[in-house]
């Protein structure tokens, strides 16, 4: 009796395992072409998003507020945010009207000369990522004309609740308000609230 439940477990086994295998081995594998067209296509979605922003080998001071995205575009989150920016023309032209704008991805590496505060430095991306203290992306790093942080931005944020925070630094509401104590916090929170807006993003 033992052996043949032992042989009807082993018939089982051996069945599923063949059935693994022709699924494994015969599985439709993408061609060259398709993959040429998904980078293509990525290549694409690349190009209309560094459109909206500043080029980042030169981050430098000038009249008006920052922004920096630093992303991934290896992760998910990432990606997600290209879609973001891509659906909404208000919000790209209240980023190249607004704030100077940039993007960096931390996948990849690349020169970057920035004013840091009253000095100025020629860096790479994994430096830059060190200096602002990134260790999630998206993260968004919002800047005053002297380069001094604002606040930032964690995670993935909503289309509404991005463009709420640039009509928040366009009108400088954050202006003679003391950011270490919270009070630069506690009034992008009101404002939120003030103007419906759900938090999906953590502010630090």
């Amino acid at each position: 009796m033992k052996n043949l439940i032992f042989l009807t477990i082993f018939a089982i086994l051996f069945s599923f395992g063949i059935y693994y295998n022709e699924n494994y081995f015969f599985e439709k594998k993408p061609s060259k072409k398709e993959i040429e067209k998904k980078e293509k296509k990525i290549s694409v979605i690349d190009k209309k998003v560094q459109s909206i922003f500043k080029n980042n080998s030169k981050i430098i001071l000038d009249k008006k507020d920052s922004i920096i995205f630093f992303t991934n575009d290896k992760s998910n989150k990432s990606t997600k945010l290209k879609e973001i920016l891509l659906s909404s023309k208000e919000l790209q032209n209240k980023l190249k009207i607004n704030v100077n704008a940039y993007y960096i991805d931390t996948s990849k590496k690349q020169s970057h000369i920035i004013d840091y505060e009253d000095k100025q430095l020629k860096i790479d991306t994994q430096t830059m990522t060190s200096l602002y203290n990134i260790d999630t992306t998206p993260t968004l790093i919002f800047l005053d004309m002297h380069n001094y942080e604002i606040f930032s931005l964690t995670g993935l944020i909503s289309k509404e609740q991005l463009i709420s925070t640039l009509e928040f630094i366009k009108n400088r509401l954050y202006k003679n308000k003391d950011r270490k104590s919270g009070e630069v916090y506690n009034s992008l929170i009101e404002y939120y609230k003030k103007n419906n807006i759900t938090i999906k993003s953590f502010i630090k």
